[in-house]
């Protein structure tokens, strides 16, 4: 699950003032009223996206998790990936796992089998819904990945998985450099993708109506491009696509730098509220849903892979069962849109 994209629009407020204040002649109050006026249009074209990418989740959620359960049972390389990055967090022991787009809570769960704690964000209230239920004891929050209610430097590793397919390639960087903010140096960023150049407007997803566009990444690309805010690429993995799938998909895994480049002031304004927003969002919840910050004690030791978790969905539908083929009608089914 993946939570903004944009097409065709320029990197945000900051990019329009610098352009504006780079025209020689004008004055002071007209470049600084109309950098307001065009930073304004701005925000409303990205709500606007962030409303059509929410509400597309929001109408196939329940169909989502229906389809999408047990997936993972299927996917060999998939779990192999995760438990990769799982057991590189646990030896790492820098902080807790964030879940950046994680939807139903799919893969966040599954994190949580292997041992981690873990925190999932997305930006629909509906696929947030549905994970709650599905796992109770675990920390979901809503949240957009192009500004992350974080505090920089909190967490020992980050997953995205399929969670940049609706951003556009121009806002790429900024996403990126955003994920980067909140890692410890040393943390583990893991991705997963699709591979192509090609976007994809989508208007019909399990089994329903929407209006969404997906857009296809080049590894090289992606990985230069994490380079360039201090994410260092060590390993990765583009496989041919298993049925249903029609394309390559592809992991990497990346370490955050000791002294990553600094994350500009558009990208961490508006980060510093969010331990009031979590605990207001697990106001209730039980003792053992707390997310504890590095230093805290947060990381466990070790990574446990028997591990079963009673009143969830890995109770009943089992990491271990594999779906019916009846189930698999989606062509997007075992990856996000």
């Amino acid at each position: 699950m993946s939570v903004f994209a944009t097409e065709g629009l320029l990197d945000g407020p900051d990019t329009v003032q610098r352009g504006v204040r780079g025209q020689r002649g004008a004055g002071v109050a007209s470049r600084s009223s109309v950098g307001a006026a065009l930073a304004q249009s701005w925000v409303m074209l990205e709500t606007e996206y962030l409303t059509v990418t929410r509400a597309a989740y929001d109408t196939i959620a329940s169909d989502y998790a229906r389809v999408l359960d047990g997936a993972l049972t299927r996917m060999s390389w998939d779990r192999a990936v995760l438990c990769t990055f799982a057991e590189l967090v646990a030896r790492d022991r820098l902080g807790p796992v964030a879940d950046v787009g994680c939807g139903t809570g799919r893969i966040t769960g599954y994190l949580h089998h292997l041992g981690l704690d873990v925190v999932g964000i997305d930006l629909s209230p509906g696929m947030l819904a549905v994970a709650r239920q599905a796992l109770p004891g675990l920390c979901f929050v809503e949240g957009s990945m192009t500004a992350l209610d974080l505090p920089d430097a909190s967490f020992g590793g980050v997953v995205a998985w399929y969670s940049l397919v609706h951003i556009a390639p121009l806002d790429v960087p900024a996403v990126l450099t955003e994920l980067c903010r909140v890692l410890v140096p040393g943390a583990q960023l893991l991705l997963a993708f699709q591979v192509g150049d090609q976007r994809r407007h989508l208007e019909q997803a399990y089994g329903h109506a929407i209006s969404l566009d997906a857009y296809r990444m080049q590894p090289d690309q992606l990985a230069q491009q994490l380079d360039a805010v201090g994410m260092a690429v060590y390993a990765r993995v583009v496989r041919d696509p298993e049925d249903p799938e029609t394309e390559p998909q592809a992991y990497l895994l990346a370490r955050k730098s000791a002294a990553a480049p600094p994350e500009s002031a558009a990208v961490s304004a508006g980060n510093t509220s969010w331990g009031s927003a979590y605990r207001n969002d697990r106001a209730g919840t039980a003792a053992q849903s707390e997310l504890r910050l590095p230093g805290e004690g947060n990381a466990r030791r070790g990574v446990s892979t028997g591990r079963v978790l009673s009143g969830t969905s890995f109770g009943a539908s089992g990491y271990g069962r594999r779906r019916a083929r009846s189930d698999l009608h989606s062509p997007h089914v075992g990856q996000d849109l």
